[in-house]
């Protein structure tokens, strides 16, 4: 139960909001690669600060 549930987004269809210029779809990779870094880098700094205590 459960499986399928709602509309699977960005997967091949089309998606609601990425109607118009591809620039949008763009600016979605950007901002998730940015989200990513931030994330890895958060990640690195809190490893060195744990690795560094102890």
């Amino acid at each position: 139960m459960g499986a399928g549930h709602g509309h699977s987004h960005g997967v091949g269809g089309h998606s609601p909001d990425g109607a118009g210029p591809p620039r949008s779809r763009v600016r979605k990779m950007i901002v998730a690669l940015a989200v990513l870094v931030v994330f890895l880098v958060v990640e690195l700094t809190v490893a060195l600060a744990i690795g560094s205590l102890g």
